[in-house]
């Protein structure tokens, strides 16, 4: 018999050990709950009001009133699922750093916050376990690769942030699409997409056996933006299972492999590429 999601919203009435109000409620095994636990699957809301904070000791003690949101999917933890995920967090590494802030690299399948079901497999868990804290500033699609900023403290995310919204950060991505290429040899793309303006500038790098090479400078950030501006002008990322062409197989072709930017601190230009290895052509 498969094991079943849960979903459920639990009130504490009297306090006691995480584990045990868990186990109470969940009928499942402590091996089980510490490993839910541990990657994140439950959430705290103290007096069962305000902020959510995910709770990550078994033995961590809960009080009356506190709330309790546990939510479990059986396939995160079978056993070659959760191997793969290991594997693929394994590539996920920082390409440059300073004191304040790395650019990291993330592999494609590998989420880059967490949800309800927990984060242990995240790749901004990976950089808070390694750095003791990190700040989310930026996401990449799951199916998509490639450089993500993280900042290691307030002060750094602040800056950074600033940069990103008044566009001080430049964001260069790698895709593949059909040739023959029909559009303009670079250009600039405009659409509204869910009802925000959605912009990017591209230019085609080279065709070959079928394939158009393009560089993209994302200029906003909107949902799945690239890979719905391609498909609307009938030039789908290649593998793009969503967007593109029905029955398609492969890998995403889209990777974000170069960040510009002045540091927010030295003022020193960055240019972060990634290692030919990891990019889609050089």
């Amino acid at each position: 018999m498969h094991e079943k999601k849960i979903n459920a919203k639990y009130v504490i009435t009297a306090d006691g050990l995480l584990i045990d109000h868990l186990q109470a409620k969940t009928l499942l095994s402590k091996e089980k709950l510490k490993k839910a636990i541990d990657y994140g699957c439950v959430r705290l809301q103290m007096g069962g009001k305000g902020t959510q904070k995910r709770l990550r000791k078994v033995k961590a003690v809960v009080k009356a009133k506190d709330t309790l949101l546990f939510n479990y999917d059986p396939y995160f933890f079978v056993s070659e699922r959760f191997k793969q995920q290991e594997k693929l967090l394994e590539k996920c590494l920082p390409v440059f750093e300073t004191k304040d802030y790395g650019a990291w690299y993330k592999s494609a399948n590998i989420i880059t916050q967490g949800n309800e079901y927990g984060d242990g497999h995240s790749l901004l868990r990976k950089v808070e376990k390694q750095k003791g804290k990190a700040f989310l500033l930026q996401r990449l699609d799951v199916e998509t690769s490639g450089l993500l900023i993280f900042p290691y403290d307030k002060e750094a995310a602040r800056r950074l942030s600033v940069m990103i919204q008044q566009h001080h950060i430049k964001k260069i991505y790698q895709l593949k699409t059909r040739a023959p290429w029909t559009l303009a040899l670079r250009g600039t793309m405009e659409d509204e997409l869910d009802g925000d303006s959605a912009v990017l500038k591209y230019e085609l790098k080279r065709e070959q056996d079928g394939i158009s090479f393009i560089e993209v400078e994302l200029v906003t950030g909107r949902l799945h933006q690239i890979r719905r501006q391609f498909a609307k002008r009938g030039f789908p990322v290649l593998g793009d299972k969503k967007y593109g062409l029905s029955g398609e197989y492969g890998p995403l072709a889209l990777v974000s492999y170069k960040i510009e930017f002045r540091d927010p601190f030295s003022d020193e230009k960055r240019m972060i590429e990634l290692p030919p290895a990891l990019r889609l052509f050089t």
